[in-house]
């Protein structure tokens, strides 16, 4: 059995990891939709076959990076739920502020 500490840290933690996985998400989009727009700006010396291949591209890119965003946003979403969580027990916690402040001791 494992045992971790909950506490203020922590939960900053969580919700960093979170925020960081969200803003991954984000940047890889601004990035794909920065390509996109590149190759409509020079769409016309890429002649019809290049185009229609670099945009059958990045559609299968785009259909795979949607798929994996969904699980990234399910990680996410549970960093958060688990923070929650803990910071929920850090203020319902009648004995926090005795004793060095507030940690509790979980054991799984």
């Amino acid at each position: 059995m494992s045992k971790y500490a909950v506490n203020e840290q922590g939960v900053a933690a969580l919700n960093t990891m979170a925020t960081a996985l969200e803003n991954s998400v984000e940047n890889i989009l601004k990035r794909v939709g920065y390509v996109n727009k590149l190759m409509d700006e020079y769409g016309n010396t890429l002649g019809p076959q290049g185009t229609t291949t670099l945009k059958s591209a990045m559609d299968g890119i785009s259909t795979t990076l949607s798929t994996s965003f969904d699980s990234v946003y399910e990680v996410s979403a549970k960093l958060t739920d688990i923070a929650d969580d803990y910071q929920e027990e850090i203020d319902n916690d009648p004995f926090s502020g005795i004793g060095g402040g507030p940690q509790r001791v979980r054991r799984r």
